[in-house]
């Protein structure tokens, strides 16, 4: 009797903790409107000195959107439920570590600044929108740093996919 008991403690508080983790659910979770279905991402408009920047950002959108496995996304905004369309702004890139050797960088900071809006083609209005999203991160130069333009382009490929992934939970999220 005290051992089946046991048994069916430890089942009820193994059953709650699993409920209650939600890990794998929000990271997939969306409170986009139920009608959302089909996601145009056009690519975004580029301000920077970067080229290749708003390329990366919209390949990294899609991607981001594509692995929540609920939307249809294109590259079109025609017949869509909704578009998510940007311009790239702005671009930093500061060194905030020396090697001890060269006095090369061997890490930067890196600052993107976008203006971002998704609109609902459906109802037929913005449901989000930043005229001016930031994101900052830390990135390790990597290659020679005495070409360190060259060496940016490693920053370039992670900041876009870490900011997509940001602008896609934040706009997922906010609803």
């Amino acid at each position: 009797m005290i051992r089946r008991a046991l048994v069916l403690g430890l089942a009820a508080t193994l059953a709650a903790l699993s409920l209650s983790c939600g890990y794998n659910l929000t990271s997939k979770g969306s409170n986009l409107p139920a009608h959302v279905k089909t996601i145009g991402v056009p690519p975004f408009r580029n301000q920077t000195t970067r080229p290749e920047l708003g390329e990366r950002i919209t390949e990294n959108i899609i991607a981001a959107l594509v692995a929540r496995g609920k939307y249809k996304v294109t590259t079109d905004t025609r017949g869509v439920d909704a578009v998510l369309s940007g311009t790239v702004l702005n671009w930093t890139s500061k060194p905030v570590s020396l090697s001890e050797e060269s006095d090369e960088p061997e890490q930067v900071t890196v600052t993107l600044e976008a203006s971002v809006t998704f609109d609902d083609r459906v109802l037929r209005r913005v449901t989000w929108q930043e005229s001016s999203y930031r994101f900052t991160s830390d990135y390790a130069v990597i290659g020679d740093p005495e070409t360190y333009f060259d060496t940016e382009l490693g920053a370039v490929e992670e900041v876009a996919e870490d900011f997509a992934r940001a602008v896609v939970s934040a706009i997922l999220q906010g609803f």
